[in-house]
This record gives C-alpha cells, structure tokens and sequence, in this order.
C-alpha cells in the first residue's frame, strides 16, 4: 500500500474507533421517602456531581460518581432539609447548605471530615443559602438572609477571611444582593443586586468590588448573572425584554447579548453555567411556570441555542435511552464543556436528577492526548491492531 494512502486510511481508522457515544445516567434516588433528586452541580472536571434527594427524613444533599452511584451527605439527624451546589474532582469535597435547626447554614463535607459548619456574615440570626464554589474548594459563595432587615446579600468564604459581605450596587430602593456563580479560582462573583435601574445583574472582584451589567433592551430592568466561566471573563444568566425573560450572553467586548429562545411553548429561557472558556452554555427555556414544565438547552456559537433532549436523538441516536423522559433543566456543565447535569421527568413521572456525558469532539484522532496527531498516535493504533477483547 502506497504510504501516503496508508496514512490516511489509518488516520480515519484513528478517528473511528476513537469516536464515543453520549452517554445519558439517571442518578437514582435514595431509599425511602418521596422518589425526587436534582443534579445542582458538577465538578470541573466531570467526575462527580451534587444536589438534592430524598429519604425517609426529608430531603438531603448527595454526592454521585460513576463508581459509587448516590451517597448520602449532610446532617444525620431527621427531620432535616440539605442540598449541594458545589463539588471537587472525585467529590472530595462538597459545599452545601444544610437546616436542622429551622435555620439553612454554610457547611462544608469531605469524606474525611464529614460536615463543618463554616459561620454567618455578622448575623448570628441570618440564614446561609450556597451557590457555588472554587474548583479546589477555597472559596464558596451563597447569600446570607439578614434577620434585622429580611434582605439577601451576596457573600464569599474562604478559609482564611471566614464569610464576607459584598454589599449591593448603589441605588436601590432597599439594599440587596444575591449570588450566582464564581470563578474557578472563586476570585470573581457574579449574581444579581438592587441599584437605580432596577434588580441588574453584577460582576465582583476584590480590586473592582460589586459592578453592575445592567439588563438586555427593553422591560423593566430585572437581570441576573448565574454563570461564569473560569477567568471571569464570560458571563451568562437571563435578563428581561419586551418579550419576558431571555438567556444572555456577556463579554467585555460585546456587553450583554440575547441567547434567543427554543421554539413553541411560552416565550422565555434562562442560562444557568458556562464551560470554562465560556464556548458551551448550558439551561432552560419555554418555561410555563409549572414545575418541570421546561426544556433543557445547550448553546454553542455554531448551532445556537438547541434542545438537549433533541440533540441527543437526532445526532446521537438516543431515543430508546430517553424514551419517556422530559429532561427540563440542565443546571450545570464541566469545564471541557462534555458532562452536563440536571433534572427532569423520569418514564414513572418522578423528578430525577441526570449526567450526560457527551463525546469528546476536541480531536478524536489524539490518542494519548497530547494535542497533537503525529506518529505516536500512529503507533498506539498499530501496537492495538486486532480485534478488540
């Protein structure tokens, strides 16, 4: 056989058999109580996942991965109520918030340690809400409820300050703030606060503090900044226009820019997470307002906004995997932007958290990963030559 010939018969032969099909797990839920879970996040790297399911006491948060499926996390005690937001490779760690005592509080969980309470912004009285976290697990960021004035606002913790405030944009009628997302590094926050215009979306970092990105045209101004991507420099979440709620897009260079909406159904659609170079965006669109009553989208700026149950039939030939099910919130996205998270209505027509985990499409002829196609990939394919066992 010619070489040349031979090269590309073999480069095509690479990419074949390197190609991998979606994969679609529905997480299960835990034993006794009402059937109901939700994947809330997932980490960087697409190995573990957290959020909320239910036993015999009530709800509780979790942590999921491929080798050992749901496991409880949180308080032992029952009745209680838990759920998880952020989650470290491997699910080493997990931030959730936790009620035992009436009252939700910031808590941390590792294997090793169990649960940490991890303290109030000045407010022994106030209720902690967690939104997110790091990738390494230094830094988490929520939304205390102040008792004095019944009003949220945006903190982040790290283990060397404790819980911080952030305060609010200048303006508002009251002072109020609450969080959405950070940075890989939990060095910029983003969320949403009062100002003069209205309810707007903000971006925090230390050197800048809190600075709002105002809202898409039209519509009183009601915008909230829910994602973010690793540096800080893509913004996603939903803003109002004229037509009610639209997902966005933001960037320095373009301001923040309407995602559009799934057609059919009501007229609305809401961004939730961004991959970590902000490429792939993740959430929900054709809202009613019954609960489940969506449908999960994924945005790259290729194809657009698309169905995610959609895409995953025509182009992956998952039909029979998802026969029955409604996948109506995807609510979080691994950095590489192939493992996505959420809930939806199983075939029983329970509520049950998922994890797709799509085929990597960065080179598929790369078969040690280098990023590069070359003749080491040549020779792993050759030295596998045969049947595979």
């Amino acid at each position: 056989m010619h070489r040349s010939i031979m090269l590309v018969t073999a480069t095509l032969v690479v990419a074949s058999i390197a190609r991998a099909d979606a994969v679609f797990t529905p997480i299960g839920d835990l034993p006794g109580g009402t059937f109901d879970s939700a994947v809330y996040g997932i980490a960087a790297d697409g190995t573990a996942a957290t959020g909320v399911a239910h036993d015999a006491g009530g709800s509780v948060a979790f942590v999921w991965t491929p080798e050992r499926g749901l496991v409880r996390i949180g308080p032992t005690d029952a009745p209680t109520s838990a759920y998880g937001v952020g989650v470290t490779s491997r699910g080493t760690l997990v931030a959730l918030s936790a009620n035992t005592t009436g009252e939700y509080a910031l808590n941390a969980w590792s294997p090793i340690t169990g649960l940490t309470e991890l303290g109030d912004v000045s407010d022994p009285g106030g209720i902690n809400y967690v939104a997110s976290m790091a990738d390494d697990g230094w830094t988490i960021v929520g939304d205390s409820l102040h008792s004095t004035t019944n009003t949220f606002e945006s903190y982040r913790w790290t283990a060397a300050e404790g819980l911080v405030g952030l305060g609010t944009l200048p303006g508002g009628t009251i002072d109020e703030s609450i969080t959405g997302d950070c940075s890989s590094d939990g060095s910029i926050i983003v969320g949403a606060s009062t100002s003069a215009l209205g309810f707007e979306a903000y971006r925090w970092e230390s050197t800048t503090g809190m600075v709002g990105l105002g809202d898409l045209p039209g519509g009183p101004v009601n915008a909230w900044a829910t994602g973010v991507d690793a540096t800080g420099a893509t913004i996603v979440g939903y803003g109002t226009t004229d037509a009610g709620h639209e997902a966005f897009r933001w960037t320095e260079a373009t301001g923040m820019v309407s995602l559009g909406d799934l057609p059919g159904g009501a007229h609305g659609s809401w961004a939730v997470d961004v991959s970590a170079d902000g490429s792939v965006i993740v959430g929900f669109a054709n809202d009613t307002g019954e609960v489940g009553d969506a449908d999960a989208f994924i945005w790259t700026a290729d194809a657009g906004m698309v169905d995610l149950r959609t895409l995953l039939v025509t182009q992956y030939g998952m039909g029979d995997e998802l026969s029955g099910w409604d996948l109506a919130v995807a609510t979080s996205v691994s950095a590489d932007g192939s493992v996505i998270g959420g809930w939806g209505t199983n075939p029983a027509g329970d509520f049950e958290g998922w994890i797709i985990r799509l085929p990597d499409t960065a080179c598929s002829a790369d078969l040690n990963g280098d990023g590069a196609v070359n003749a080491t990939d040549l020779a792993t394919l050759l030295a596998a030559w045969g049947t595979c066992p």
